[in-house]
């Protein structure tokens, strides 16, 4: 799953940051130093890669996604009008036909943000300019995190709706659907333990 990828690897990227004091006092700052950096442009590449929309072949992309459920999926789920209400999106529900034209509508006005069109065009320029024609980019590496973060939480937040109407089970909205970076930090601080104790 693309936001699963995308999302384990913006949580290693914050747990080698948030253990930055304990890694910088062994002999292996270098190195993870080189695995953040590595991750981080892995990042750029899976995050952009969620909403990427291509005319000439079929990405796993959640918009892609979507068309593809709308187009083959059972109109017999119609429960959505609840689950949008859950999502704060009535408004979305009058205006729809169809189950899956919901879905549609609801990633749309997600993608329409004025907050995720700015992030998407950062990280796109971050991902096309930087990584993969090595170019200058001017950006601040705290600011491109925080449009992860709106990239990633309107893939959740799509991600959960499609689950919800497709399962016709209620998703909570705000429930993470990957394990988030505790898990990262703790088997990395049992990494330094162990690649640090003396011989």
């Amino acid at each position: 799953m693309c936001y699963a990828h995308a999302r384990q690897t913006y949580n290693g990227i914050c747990a080698i940051g948030d253990l930055a004091d304990e890694i910088n006092k062994t002999t292996f700052e270098n190195t993870f130093g080189v695995l953040q950096a590595e991750l981080g442009d892995l990042m750029y590449v899976r995050v952009a890669a969620l909403f990427e929309i291509s005319k000439r072949s079929k990405t796993r992309s959640i918009p892609h996604l979507v068309q593809s459920l709308s187009a083959h999926a059972p109109l017999k789920y119609e429960r959505s009008a609840h689950f949008l209400t859950a999502y704060g999106r009535d408004d979305i529900s009058a205006n729809c036909v169809s189950v899956w034209d919901r879905l549609c509508a609801f990633v749309d006005s997600e993608i329409n943000q004025p907050a995720f069109i700015s992030a998407f065009r950062i990280l796109r320029t971050v991902r096309d300019k930087r990584i993969a024609h090595l170019e200058k980019v001017d950006v601040e590496e705290s600011s491109t995190y925080e449009q992860v973060e709106v990239i990633l939480e309107a893939a959740r937040r799509s991600i959960q709706l499609a689950g919800s109407i497709y399962y016709n089970e209620n998703i909570e909205p705000d429930r993470e659907l990957i394990p988030g970076g505790d898990i990262h930090r703790n088997g990395l601080r049992r990494l330094i333990k162990a690649v640090t104790r003396p011989q």
